[in-house]
């Protein structure tokens, strides 16, 4: 777990936004 959910929710985010993108 990350002591900042915040932050770790916005790189999930953003590595699913690159992933939806390359496909």
């Amino acid at each position: 777990m990350c002591s900042r959910l915040v932050i770790c929710h916005s790189i999930s985010r953003t590595i699913s936004y690159i992933f939806a993108e390359l496909r």
